[in-house]
């Protein structure tokens, strides 16, 4: 442990006013917890997307939240239910939607370059499952439709055997990278 040893009296800017950090490896938890967090990412190549290649780059999933989503799609009942709360968990821990280009396939994906699925504005804002992606697919869905962004996930993700594995590989991840986050903390 470094420990700091001082002249013992206050420093000039103490005697200004002003508050001293405090120099230890702990002086902000609140932000290094932050940063541990906002590091922790998951990216998944969608199945059966080639020329181009589309990835969705994921948080961990919040699992209160998703206990709630998931308790509430089972509330609701109705048919396929599960795989509405699998829909769920992919939508809320989805960071953005993007695709490279075939030609650097070969290049490690950090190197690849990422673009929007904006229809026409590759360069364009993050996508999510928003009506941004829901454009680019081709999707019609009624802005009232309370399923609208399950099936913006639904029209990615072509099978619900994707949608199951792709949320298994999440919730998985989720829960490792959770117990990493309070180890690295």
């Amino acid at each position: 442990m470094d420990v700091e040893v001082t002249s013992g009296g206050p420093s000039a800017d103490a005697e200004a006013g002003e508050s001293v950090a405090p120099r230890t490896p702990m002086f902000d938890l609140k932000a290094r917890a932050r940063e541990i967090r906002d590091n922790l990412h998951l990216v998944l190549q969608v199945p059966r997307w080639k020329e181009p290649d589309v990835f969705v780059k994921f948080k961990p999933v919040a699992s209160e939240e998703f206990a709630a989503t998931q308790g509430k799609r089972e509330r609701d009942g109705g048919p396929g239910w599960v795989l509405l709360s699998y829909c769920d968990a992919i939508a809320d821990s989805c960071e953005e939607v993007y695709f490279c280009h075939p030609d650097d396939a070969d290049l490690p994906h950090a190197e690849r370059q990422k673009f929007s699925m904006t229809t026409g504005d590759p360069y364009g804002p993050k996508t999510r499952f928003d009506h941004n992606l829901a454009e680019a697919l081709g999707l019609i869905i009624a802005p009232d439709d309370p399923n609208k962004i399950a099936a913006i996930v639904r029209g990615l993700y072509l099978t619900d055997g994707d949608i199951i594995a792709a949320a298994g590989d999440l919730l998985d991840w989720s829960s490792r990278a959770s117990v990493k986050a309070e180890g690295d903390f």
